[in-house]
């Protein structure tokens, strides 16, 4: 089967949708000779290979429900967050437990 990826789209939501499980992830990649950590391009073709791992309630359910999986985050919309209020702790550093916190 052939099918086009959707905005923001990833491998995973593919594996899931098509396969019902996130470990066909793995042979649906190897199919389209693509990484499982490359990001898939809105309007791309891949194949869907029967694979070894298949969940069919799950596949039936997205399909029933009509599910589009898109959790993929673009580094150009990490880039573009304004003040996302999201900053950095470092354990020991800036950020103790509790039980540290009078050493």
């Amino acid at each position: 089967m052939k099918i086009i990826i959707r905005n923001n789209q990833s491998l995973l939501d593919v594996a899931v949708q098509y396969r019902g499980t996130a470990e066909a992830a793995f042979e649906i990649a190897l199919a389209n000779n693509i990484s499982i950590t490359d990001d898939l391009t809105t309007g791309q073709e891949l194949i869907i290979p029967n694979t070894r791992y298949y969940n069919k309630i799950v596949s039936e359910y997205y399909e029933g429900k009509g599910f589009l999986p898109a959790t993929s985050i673009s580094d150009d919309f990490i880039n573009n967050l304004v003040d996302p209020e999201i900053g950095e702790m470092i354990i020991n550093i800036n950020f103790k437990p509790k039980a540290l916190k009078n050493s």
